[in-house]
């Protein structure tokens, strides 16, 4: 017989219905992200979370080491899956749909109280810290695959520099989200996107 522990998740599964490493999970998402809306970054503590979300800070602390990695994954939870608009039929397509599911994402609540939380730390903090390795990273490494396969196929020129791409692509997207000089939507994304292939293409 299986135990709670053996499914590697809090709580292990019911006999029925979702399982209970599931509910849990939604329930700290839920508790992370209403507590953000309401009172920002400084009232996000592992206490207040499991007091929230019902849970003991041990079942917290099993999948996030602070409260700063519990805010990233708000963020992500609160990610569009697939973004408004855009088609994708192309790898520079799907490309271009990573900055739409950036600006979607930050066009939320949660995003958007992450993205002022952000914009007043240090680059050193650990919620900085938690941003690139959790996010940009993430958001980084699934464009760049695409302009891989793009440039394989011929739609980028042989010899261009696809990390430089994507450190003007990303250096632009995040300066704006940190700056808040301009609405981040996806006019902007198709503005620095274009402005970025118009360098690489043959």
């Amino acid at each position: 017989m299986s135990s709670p522990e053996s499914t590697g998740k809090p709580g292990g599964t019911t006999s029925r219905g979702r399982p209970r490493s599931e509910e849990t999970r939604l329930k700290i998402m839920r508790a992370t992200a209403g507590l953000l809306r309401e009172s920002g970054m400084p009232a996000l503590t592992i206490e207040a979370v499991a007091a929230r979300a019902g849970v003991g800070k041990p079942t917290i602390y099993r999948y996030w080491a602070n409260a700063n990695e519990l805010a990233m994954a708000a963020l992500m939870e609160t990610a569009p899956a697939k973004p408004a608009r855009g088609t994708g039929d192309d790898a520079l397509g799907r490309a271009r749909l990573v900055l739409y599911r950036i600006s979607e994402t930050f066009s939320h609540a949660t995003g958007r109280y992450v993205a002022s939380m952000l914009a007043a730390s240090h680059e050193d903090s650990e919620v900085s810290k938690a941003f690139r390795s959790h996010f940009i990273r993430a958001r980084r490494q699934e464009a760049g695959r695409e302009l891989e396969a793009a440039q394989a196929v011929g739609d980028l020129r042989a010899d261009a520099d696809l990390t430089l791409a994507l450190d003007m692509l990303f250096g632009a997207v995040f300066y704006q989200l940190l700056m808040h000089q301009t609405p981040m939507d996806t006019a902007y994304m198709d503005r620095i996107f274009d402005q970025m292939l118009a360098g690489l293409k043959p």
